[in-house]
This record gives C-alpha cells, structure tokens and sequence, in this order.
C-alpha cells in the first residue's frame, strides 16, 4: 500500500454520465479522498492524471470497454496506479474478471466503495 504524508490520496474519476459522475465525487469526497473528475473521456482522464498523479482510478464500465481503454488502464498500473474498473453496460454483476483487478456494481454502494479504496490505497 503507498503511503501519502502530503496529502489526501487522490482519486481519478473517469464516468461519462455526469449524474452517476456526480454522485461518485460527492461519495469519493465523502470517505475523505480528493477527487479528480469526473472525467468524462478517456483523453480529460489522461490529462487529469498528468497534470495530477493520482494515487488510483475508478474507469465507469462504458468507458472501460471504449477504443483505447486498454491501452489507458495498463498506463495507469505501469505509472502504480490503482484501477478499479466498473461493469461494462448490461454486464452481469461484478463485471470484469478478478484477473483485471477489483470491479464495483452500479450504482456504487458507498460501504463497497469504501473498501475498495480503502485496500488500494488507504485513507
């Protein structure tokens, strides 16, 4: 788990539905994290993430499976970035496989959110 003796773990919210977006800063907030985003395309997210070091990601289902998602979560774990990926549309809960790494349902549960980023990266 890393560490942040400067500040709040930041957490990168990448959501192309402004609503659900909303709402997940405001729980992110909540649970004492800083939030980035939301995001509501994968080229803000990457500048969002240059510009701000994010400490982890949560990528909405959607804009998990658009052109260059993958390209845009392995960048993230390669730069030790956290990524916690939610249920692509009409997926079956969880969503993706263990394998690509932790997987929230929609709507999020602030109780399942909290754990999760709390694993990741503390707080």
């Amino acid at each position: 788990m890393r560490r942040f003796p400067h500040h709040r773990p930041r957490i990168l919210l990448v959501d192309d539905e402004p609503s659900s977006g909303i709402d997940s800063a405001l729980d992110i907030q909540s649970l004492g994290y800083e939030v980035l985003g939301p995001c509501r395309t994968l080229s803000e997210a990457r500048i969002a993430a240059a510009a701000h070091h994010p400490d982890a990601a949560i990528v909405d289902g959607r804009l998990g499976q658009a052109p260059g998602a993958a390209a845009f979560v392995s960048a993230m774990r390669d730069s030790d970035i956290a990524v916690i990926l939610g249920p692509p549309p009409g997926a079956a809960v969880p969503g993706p496989s263990e394998a690509d790494g932790p997987a929230l349902r929609r709507p999020i549960p602030i109780a399942e959110l909290s754990d999760h980023l709390h694993r990741l990266v503390g707080g």
